[in-house]
């Protein structure tokens, strides 16, 4: 099948200047770029699209996604990535995937990420990467899924939530399981640091887990311990790591989080980076609210093991123990309520019924609304959610955002969270045309050309993803065909199931995916 897209611009991903051409498609790929004038008329074309008046570019990469799940279990997966121009996400993310699992800790695992990653069906079971990958061989895909593998994950599997140091024997078996699901097809690492269990890990024991990425290609994406007051020590803590491991890192969804930290912090972070002799991107989303599960809140002194968390928070002196613990300094622990307050602190997910008329609230005006003082409101609400409550938390200045954005090694990503509820960060919805939108239309942050590399070929050659990105003869065909300034994300906080707008035309491997405003072919993506 060959596809001509003819009387278009094209901005090829690189960042250069947009400029005009055709598209030659064969297949799969890119036979031809053809500048004009002075074009050569295709013969023999199965397709022809007159895209006159609208751009050609790379499809974008979404290297940060908690999909896991949802590309599983939702018929209609890769719908809401489509309408926004995604062709490609990473998920695997934040070291919280559902492989590999072991019996005697999955069903808490499962429950700690229902949160970020949404339910798991009652008899889901994936001991390794490979047990998930098969599965998710079945599964016709609209869009090209790719997936790490997760450290918290592995730690989970090896010894659960305890606390305590690995043993050598535990950290073989880490090792050992990380190796495997590289070599069974995993596209790299990820690590939640900020987690239980992973934020007992030492930096020595994350150094011997890592060894079986030294030296490659593949990514270590890292969700580091701490982006408040000690952003700039978790930064010195993973390049370290990174350092000694030989271990290629991307620092992900980078920020400063805390009102006292706004306009200081992320340059000092950033001059961190900047002067190590470390391979190190980071990645960024649109917005100032950021999004996890409510249970963050508490300290890693009061977690070991979800069910074992919620006891002590139902026990009788567990909300008073919560208010002495939120009170006291934890070194590299940042306290989410410290840096915003419980003003900031939006719930946004919840499965219970009786929770529902919250979403949208903050913690501040539940606890108002209902004359308790916010300590006891958390610690009921996690226990009677049993710990699956999703948080927004409005914690990052834009000055900040758009300094990260202007960065030459800093990528475009969603951080979209797939837990059951009807007030998703709208991220999930909206993150790609809202850099389009604002940060280059409305703002000036980012010239067209800059903000399209930034959700296209940074991603891709961060992590290793071969002949995507990019428009150039040979390469896949994975575009995108709209007008830019036409391109809306229409999803808010108030309102954030809402579709983004604008895109004509995506194809994915050569395949029409997405067309006139719907989703067109249903099988046109691949695992990577």
């Amino acid at each position: 099948m060959r596809t001509w897209l003819k009387n278009g611009t094209v901005i090829d991903g690189s960042g250069q200047a947009a400029f005009p051409a055709d598209l030659l498609l064969d297949g799969d790929r890119i036979e031809a770029v053809l500048p004009r004038p002075g074009r050569i008329e295709p013969q023999g074309a199965d397709r022809i699209y007159d895209i006159a008046g609208r751009v050609v570019t790379p499809g974008f990469i979404d290297g940060h996604r908690h999909g896991d799940l949802a590309a599983l279990l939702d018929n209609r997966y890769g719908e809401i990535e489509l309408a926004q121009g995604i062709t490609t996400v990473v998920n695997g993310n934040c070291g919280l995937t559902p492989f590999p699992s072991m019996a005697a800790t999955r069903s808490d695992w499962h429950r700690f990420l229902e949160p970020c990653l949404g339910p798991a069906p009652a008899a889901a079971a994936w001991p390794d990467f490979a047990a998930y990958r098969n599965e998710l061989a079945q599964r016709p895909l609209r869009i090209n899924v790719a997936t790490q593998v997760g450290t918290g994950a592995i730690r989970t599997a090896v010894k659960g939530f305890s606390p305590a140091p690995y043993t050598a024997e535990e950290l073989r078996q880490a090792q050992n399981m990380l190796a495997a699901a590289l070599d069974q097809g995993a596209l790299g690492a990820s690590m939640g640091i900020m987690y239980v269990p992973e934020c007992y890990t030492r930096t020595d024991e994350f150094v011997e887990l890592l060894r079986p990425l030294s030296g490659s290609d593949m990514l270590l994406s890292c969700h580091m311990r701490g982006e408040g007051n000690s952003l700039v020590s978790s930064v010195e803590e993973i390049l370290s790591i990174c350092r000694q491991a030989n271990v290629r890192l991307n620092i992900s969804h980078f920020k400063a989080v805390g009102i006292r930290n706004w306009d200081r912090l992320i340059h000092q972070a950033i001059d961190v980076i900047e002067r190590s002799d470390l391979d190190v991107g980071v990645d960024f989303y649109p917005y100032l609210g950021g999004s996890t599960t409510l249970m963050t809140l508490l300290p890693a002194t009061l977690q070991q093991g979800l069910t074992e968390t919620l006891a002590l928070l139902a026990s009788p002196g567990g909300p008073e123990l919560v208010r002495r613990e939120l009170a006291r300094s934890h070194p590299g622990w940042d306290s989410m309520v410290e840096a915003v307050g419980w003003d900031r602190i939006i719930v946004n997910a919840a499965g219970g019924p009786e929770c529902q008329p919250l979403l949208g609230l903050s913690l501040a005006e539940i606890a108002r609304r209902q004359a308790c003082d916010p300590v006891d409101l958390l610690c009921r609400l996690l226990v009677e959610e049993k710990g699956n409550v999703g948080t927004i938390a409005m914690s990052m200045s834009q000055s900040d955002v758009d300094a990260i954005a202007r960065l030459p090694y800093a990528s475009v990503i969603s951080d979209s969270l797939y837990g059951r509820t009807d007030k998703p960060h709208p991220r999930l919805y909206g993150a790609f045309p809202k850099v389009l939108r604002e940060l280059v239309f409305e703002r000036h942050v980012l010239t067209l050309e800059e903000a399209v590399a930034k959700m296209s070929s940074r991603g891709a050659e961060r992590h290793g993803l071969d002949k995507r990105g990019q428009i150039r003869p040979g390469w896949i065909a994975d575009l995108n065909v709209f007008i830019p300034e036409q391109v809306r994300d229409q999803a808010s906080y108030e309102n954030p199931r809402q579709l983004a707008t604008g895109m004509e035309l995506v194809l994915v491997n050569g395949q029409p995916a997405w067309q006139d405003g719907k989703p067109a072919k249903p099988d046109a993506g691949r695992m990577l």
